[in-house]
């Protein structure tokens, strides 16, 4: 029988990216967060939970020790990046077995979440064993950004080419869409409208 991993994280090409390396081994289970990511753990009892640090309802570490206080006791590993390394070292004192960072990359999610289930009270990865030296093609990142790249595009096509549109349909801020638009290479649609206010 698949084990079962419950992937919480606030970006819908993230947890898509998690689905598509851990689906074939495991049964995935995803969630936005908040009291929705709670009452999931709550119905599924997982095996593993991989919490983003950074969420937009609940912070990271309360969801940790909300998740640690269940009667199943799943194994957590929190997902970082460099600028919040320092909150993956503190959920790692306060129960998380380890941490997987972005961008993310299939050889250390895999050895990651591996490790983590097969742990259930273990001590946590050495730093030594938390460096992957090897970044291969397998890197996720172009899958990630493959996924982003559509839900970008199909936003701007359903709001017929307003990034203010789409940037409210994919819940971030329009500077944050120009900025995954020119990361992503995504060129606004011609028929954009501007619209200019004066103020009196």
């Amino acid at each position: 029988m698949k084990k079962t991993i419950l992937v919480v994280d606030g970006e819908a090409s993230v947890r898509e990216a998690f689905n598509v390396v851990l689906k074939d081994e495991y049964t995935v289970i995803t969630s936005e967060g908040g009291k929705e990511a709670l009452e999931s753990a709550g119905e599924t009892h997982p095996d593993l939970i991989i919490l983003d640090v950074i969420m937009p309802e609940m912070d990271g570490m309360e969801m940790l020790r909300k998740f640690k206080g269940m009667n199943c006791s799943p194994a957590v590993v929190v997902v970082t990046s460099a600028r919040t390394i320092k909150m993956a070292v503190e959920a790692m004192k306060a129960g998380a077995y380890g941490y997987i960072t972005k961008p993310l990359d299939v050889q250390e999610i895999g050895l990651v979440v591996e490790r983590a289930l097969q742990s259930r009270g273990l001590k946590p990865l050495s730093d030594s064993e938390m460096q992957i030296s090897s970044r291969k093609d397998l890197s996720l990142q172009k899958a990630v950004d493959n996924f982003e790249r559509k839900l970008i595009q199909d936003a701007l096509t359903k709001g017929s080419g307003v990034q203010t549109k789409a940037a409210k349909s994919l819940k971030i801020s329009r500077r944050i869409l120009k900025y995954k638009m020119d990361k992503l290479g995504i060129k606004g649609l011609n028929n954009e409208r501007r619209v200019l206010t004066k103020i009196a």
